[in-house]
């Protein structure tokens, strides 16, 4: 099952870095939708005026009614998507009641929605085995929830899938706020700003390594001064971090001797 979400992953991800680099606003927000986890069904008939939303640091929750089960789906708007539903929906045909609008004055078909996907997909250069679909998004969600010890009820409520009557009764609704900011953290487009905190073990390690490499580029500046280097000095500072800190260890050793 890890092979599953980390497959699909591996395909969504180049798919976000390319519509974050140089996608329209239209595609950014389609990307948005996709990771939702609806059914593209749903997604295409989906009304602007449900997302018209002021802009928070809060997760919104917003309200749909799926056609394919005819239950409601919990999603959750996060701050990042509210952004572009701010600049995307003045865009829009106020007289057109869709989120994704056609010439035809109706909502994209889903055929339509599905090639815009899969235009992403080329110009990010994915070689899927099979077909680069509008479910890998959906069945990513559920991963996704899966792996953030998400409950399967919790995780069902809020991509539209059938909850059984027994166990509704029992589902709270912060809790179910509190697993959507789970699942955002991850399927976010944008890398999440960390107020100058670390949050990655590759955000610590650079640091670590550009602290290191300061200290030996001062250390090494220092050697060639003290053993009276009378040609051009050695200009380390264009070295990769890796071979800062060889030439450094070559120091130390003669130093040992």
């Amino acid at each position: 099952m890890r092979a599953l979400y980390t497959r699909h992953y591996t395909l969504l991800s180049p798919v976000q870095n390319t519509t974050l680099s140089d996608g329209s606003l239209e595609e950014k927000v389609i990307v948005k939708t996709w990771l939702l986890g609806l059914r593209i069904g749903d997604i295409v008939r989906l009304k602007w005026k449900q997302f018209h939303i002021e802009p928070s640091e809060e997760l919104v929750e917003v309200l749909i009614h799926t056609k394919k089960e005819a239950i409601v789906a919990h999603i959750f708007i996060d701050p990042e998507f509210q952004q572009l539903l701010t600049k995307y929906i003045p865009n829009l045909d106020q007289n057109d009641p869709y989120l994704f609008q056609s010439e035809r004055k109706k909502h994209l078909s889903e055929k339509q929605m599905l090639r815009r996907i899969q235009s992403l997909q080329r110009r990010a250069q994915i070689k899927a085995h099979g077909s680069f679909n509008w479910h890998i998004a959906r069945k990513l969600f559920l991963r996704v929830c899966a792996e953030n010890g998400i409950t399967s009820w919790n995780a069902q409520l809020m991509c539209g899938k059938q909850v059984d009557k027994s166990i509704k009764t029992y589902i709270n609704h912060v809790s179910l706020k509190k697993d959507a900011e789970k699942v955002y953290r991850v399927l976010r487009m944008e890398p999440q700003k960390t107020n100058g905190r670390i949050s990655t073990m590759t955000e610590a390690l650079d640091l670590v390594l550009r602290v290191l490499r300061k200290m030996a580029l001062k250390e090494l500046e220092i050697e060639q001064q003290a053993s009276g280097y009378l040609g051009v000095m050695v200009d380390y500072s264009r070295l990769s971090h890796k071979e800062v800190l060889e030439e450094y260890l070559k120091i130390k050793k003669k130093e040992e001797k």
